[in-house]
């Protein structure tokens, strides 16, 4: 118990070194959706994944997760799969393997994880090798 109190410990020390980059700001004139907010959050807790948020269109879902994912607690990648350059499997796997490998640089920059670099080569790799 105590060993995953320091390890808990440990993984927040290390979650608050690392620096929000948000990729969108909160939209004007959002309706405070406080049921739609607390699922989000209740999603988004914990390890991160990936999350996908779907519905029919116009519905606010872009602007619900603008208002949550703005905030400073949360480290964003953010893909629209609407535009042109996801018209194809092999262009989004592309897209992807850019974004991943950018987010695990940044990752790299932070003092004590400089490991990460090879990550973000690992992704370089399968950009070069598609």
């Amino acid at each position: 118990l105590l060993e995953e109190a320091r390890r808990e410990i440990a993984e927040s020390r290390e979650r608050s070194q690392l620096r929000p980059k948000h990729t969108f700001s909160r939209l004007p004139g959002f309706f405070p959706r406080k049921t739609e907010i607390k699922v989000l959050e209740r999603a988004l807790e914990g390890e991160p994944s990936f999350t996908i948020l779907f519905g029919a269109s116009s519905t606010g879902k872009t602007a619900l997760l603008r208002e949550v994912l703005s905030r400073e607690r949360y480290h964003v990648l953010h893909f629209d799969l609407r535009i042109a350059g996801f018209a194809d499997l092999s262009s989004l796997y592309q897209s992807l393997s850019q974004q991943m490998e950018l987010y695990f640089e940044e990752i790299a920059k932070t003092p004590g994880y400089e490991e990460f670099q090879r990550e973000a080569w690992s992704f370089k790799v399968i950009t070069i090798a598609s």
